[in-house]
């Protein structure tokens, strides 16, 4: 079931609302009477247009690097730009997170030099110092070290480039666990309910991508192909058939038996050496025997 609308395209980037959005607009302008529901309205037309230029920012950032987006999502607690792959370098990922907050604080300048300059018209200066004081908080917000979120993705970034994807990912995520903890006492003080599901995200999240990570990780230990056999002729030491890609030396199998969701294993030989090919979730891993 789709749980979205979409609302259009932004440099051929799909854009989609959550369902429950249309909950919190209802929330936000019930009662006001018809005035105070249009101003509530124009309100959330330029908090939902702050959100998708933040995710926008990402998404761009992400396009230099070679690294398409599938959609662009708003939802509740915030909006999500689905890169199609992780950044092939740390400093990589550290600019792509960057770029939704600096977004965010760039419109933020803009929206309070609005303000200062319609002093003199009510409408607009609130409308202005609104969305002035939105973006500074959506800015300044998602910079907090909470993996995943943008400071979060940051922190792992700069991690990368001694640590690894793995162990920056491991300590990203432990210090993202860290923040939401405070994170929803605040909320749970304050009463905000949306800041309690934003640390229940930053926790839940945080840990399922990290285990992705980790899953990742473990599958690809590939030991490659001698370049000296990359020129001999491969042959299936059992009967299953296989199909070659000489390009990348990989051994994709036409037929897929064994229980549903284990690895299937297939032997293989190549220039006098034997290799294992496991096939998994995550692609083909070739390894030596």
């Amino acid at each position: 079931m789709n749980w979205s609308l979409r609302l259009g395209k932004l440099f051929g980037i799909p854009v989609r609302v959550h369902w429950s959005m249309l909950l919190l607009v209802l929330f936000l302008s019930w009662g006001g009477g018809v005035i105070g529901v249009v101003g509530s309205l124009v309100a959330i037309a330029l908090l939902f247009a702050s959100v998708v230029a933040h995710e926008l920012a990402h998404a761009l950032a992400a396009r230099r690097y070679g690294i398409g987006t599938a959609e662009i999502l708003l939802m509740p607690i915030g909006g999500v730009a689905k890169i199609e792959r992780e950044p092939a370098r740390g400093r990589h990922e550290v600019v792509i997170a960057l770029a939704g907050p600096a977004m965010s604080l760039l419109l933020a300048g803009l929206a309070g030099l609005l303000a200062l300059a319609t002093a003199g018209v009510p409408i607009v200066h609130a409308l202005a110092a609104t969305l002035a004081s939105a973006n500074l908080m959506l800015g300044l917000f998602n910079l907090l070290p909470a993996f995943p979120m943008d400071g979060g993705r940051v922190l792992r970034g700069a991690l990368r480039e001694r640590r690894g994807l793995l162990a920056a990912t491991r300590v990203a995520a432990k210090v993202g666990r860290i923040v939401a903890v405070p994170m929803a006492v605040a909320g749970l003080a304050l009463g905000s309910f949306s800041l309690v599901l934003v640390a229940g995200f930053v926790w839940l999240a945080g840990r399922s991508e990290e285990r992705v990570v980790e899953a990742r990780a473990a599958w690809q230990q590939e030991v490659p192909f001698e370049a000296a056999a990359r020129h001999e002729p491969l042959e299936a030491v059992d009967a299953t058939p296989f199909v070659v890609d000489g390009d990348a030396g990989w051994v994709a199998p036409r037929s897929a038996p064994g229980p549903k969701g284990a690895p299937r294993a297939y032997a293989v030989r190549r220039g006098g050496r034997r290799y294992v090919v496991l096939v998994g979730p995550f692609g083909y891993v070739i390894r030596e025997v």
